[in-house]
């Protein structure tokens, strides 16, 4: 029984069928998102789990398909796991081994962001009064906010000087678009400003922990996949 079982784990059919439930699921959820705004309302605004567990479940009827695709990725994963564990050995089969490492790499990445991390939205910064961001253990003010524009107006560039004011002192860091502060590894970002009536910048917290795995695991699921191309078609070990 535990041998069909461990058979049956690192089967490539296995592996076919997941990903094609998995396929049809996300065409599901890509459906029932636009047509039940509310009940997938906030996803986008704090990791997965948390959603899930503040709201998500509220709706579990309309997207039942959320822990569903969790759950094939789950099992995918085992799939990669005792697929590789099984098959490893020396030889040609060895980078389709990088690639699987690589894969696991990425899930565990997205499932470390997903359960660790956080985001805090709607951090309204105007200039004189400090704000208190928990996330952060400190407070932010708002200095000044620089514009460069375009001749007719429009912006072409625009920045923020927030001054933090932290348990170490009290410093200042630009925020600018697509580039955040950091504080103790935390990102600040800078979402939106205006300049009237008075400066106002609206800025974002938002940690990511799986971030710099995701990225290793990108790195070595490419290094594994580069050379599968030019490899001859010699077994590689999967059972089917």
């Amino acid at each position: 029984m535990a041998k069909w079982i461990l058979q049956w784990l690192s089967s490539l059919k296995l592996t076919v069928w997941v990903l094609t439930v998995l396929i049809g699921v996300f065409f599901v959820g890509a459906y029932l998102m636009p047509r039940y705004p509310e009940a997938h309302a906030g996803m986008n605004a704090m990791p997965l789990f948390a959603w899930w567990s503040d709201m998500g479940r509220r709706h579990l009827g309309i997207n039942g398909w959320l822990p569903l695709s969790v759950l094939l990725l789950a099992v995918l994963t085992l799939n990669t796991l005792v697929c590789t564990i099984r098959a490893l050995r020396p030889g040609p089969s060895l980078w389709a081994h990088v690639t699987h490492l690589g894969f696991l790499l990425i899930l565990l990445a997205h499932l470390v962001s997903a359960s660790t991390g956080f985001k805090e939205t709607g951090i309204v910064l105007v200039r004189g009064r400090a704000i208190e961001v928990p996330r952060l253990v400190a407070a932010l003010e708002l200095n000044r906010i620089d514009v460069t524009p375009y001749p007719s107006g429009m912006p072409r560039d625009y920045g923020a000087e927030v001054i933090f004011r932290t348990p170490e002192g009290r410093f200042s860091k630009r925020l600018g678009p697509n580039r955040p502060a950091f504080y103790r590894g935390i990102p600040v970002y800078l979402k939106d400003f205006r300049l009237r009536p008075v400066p106002v910048a609206l800025c974002e917290v938002a940690h990511d922990p799986g971030a710099w795995l995701a990225l290793i695991g990108s790195v070595v699921f490419l290094v594994g996949a580069l050379p599968l191309p030019f490899l001859t078609g010699k077994k590689r070990g999967y059972s089917d």
